[in-house]
C-alpha cells in the first residue's frame, strides 16, 4: 500500500535533502518515514514518538511496508534516546515553535552535529526562529502550507559555528520567515490578509482600558502591514485601503 501524505507532510518531505539516515521525531504513524525511504531520498531512518501508541501504530505499518530492516522504532521523549551525529538529518514537526526550541535546546550536540535539521511549527515562530538566529543555525530554505485551515511554517536550518549571517532580522522576519519575504512566498500574501483581518477584529473587541493588550495587537498589525509592503506592489495598494487603527 502506496503511503499518501498529507499536504503538509509532501511539504516536509520536499524540504528534506537526500541523505543517507534521518530521525523522525515526533513521527506519529510514521508515514513520512515511510515516504521518504520509499522515494529513495533517504536510505535508512529512526522514527521516534513520545507515546507508545503512536509507535505501535508505527511498527504496523513499517512491517506492512517491508521496512523493518530500514526504519527502527524509538520510544524517546525529543531527542532524549538520540546520540549526536547518529543521522545525518533530523526532522521535527507537529509541535509548537516554543516545544522545538525546547528539544533542540535540551540536546543542542545532536542539533549541531546533524547536516540537516527540518522543521515543522504550529505557533510562536518568532520565539524558534530567534533562539535559531542566536544559536548560530542557518536558514536554508522556508516553505508555507496551508492545510485544513491552519497554517504552517516549515525550515530546513544548519548549524554553521562561524557564520555570521542572519544574526539579526527584523520584527517581521521574525514573525512570518525572512525568506519567505524575501521570496515572496505565493501563499504569504493570503496569510498576511486574513491576519491582518483578524487581528483588526481583536483590537475593535478590546476594551480601551486593556492598553497593553491593544499595544500588542498594533505592534502585529505594523508587522503585518511591513510584511505586506515588502511582497507586492499590489500589497501595498491593499495595505493603504486598511483603515487607520488607533490605539488610543
Amino acid at each position: 500500500m502506496a503511503v499518501r501524505l498529507s499536504r503538509r507532510m509532501q511539504a516536509l518531505a520536499a524540504l528534506v535533502e537526500p541523505c543517507q539516515s534521518l530521525a523522525d521525531v515526533g513521527c506519529d504513524h510514521a508515514y513520512l518515514s515511510l515516504a521518504l525511504l520509499a522515494s529513495g531520498k533517504v536510505k535508512r531512518a529512526l522514527a521516534m514518538d513520545i507515546r507508545p501508541g503512536p509507535l505501535e501504530r508505527a511498527r504496523e505499518h513499517i512491517a506492512a511496508e517491508g521496512m523493518t530492516d530500514r526504519i527502527e522504532v524509538r520510544l524517546s521523549n525529543g531527542l532524549a534516546s538520540y546520540r549526536p551525529g547518529e543521522t545525518e538529518a533530523i526532522l521535527i514537526s507537529g509541535m509548537g515553535g516554543g516545544l522545538i526550541r525546547n528539544i533542540l535546546e535540551a540536546d543542542l550536540a545532536s542539533a549541531r552535529a546533524a547536516g540537516q535539521i527540518v522543521l515543522g511549527a504550529q505557533s510562536d515562530l518568532p520565539v524558534l526562529r530567534s533562539w535559531l538566529l542566536a544559536g548560530g543555525f542557518v536558514t536554508l530554505a522556508q516553505d508555507l502550507v496551508e492545510e485544513g485551515g491552519k497554517w504552517y511554517f516549515l525550515a530546513r536550518v544548519r548549524y554553521q559555528e562561524e557564520s555570521q549571517e542572519e544574526r539579526s532580522w527584523t520584527s517581521e522576519e521574525l514573525a512570518y520567515g525572512k525568506l519567505l519575504i524575501e521570496n515572496k512566498h505565493p501563499l504569504l500574501a493570503e496569510y498576511l490578509r486574513r491576519e491582518a483581518v483578524l487581528l483588526k477584529r481583536i483590537l475593535e473587541a478590546l476594551p480601551r482600558e486593556r492598553t497593553k493588550r491593544r499595544e500588542e495587537i498594533q505592534k502585529k498589525l505594523s508587522q503585518n502591514q511591513t510584511a505586506r509592503l515588502r511582497i507586492s506592489e499590489e500589497g501595498k495598494r491593499n495595505v493603504q485601503n486598511i483603515e487607520d487603527i488607533s490605539c488610543t
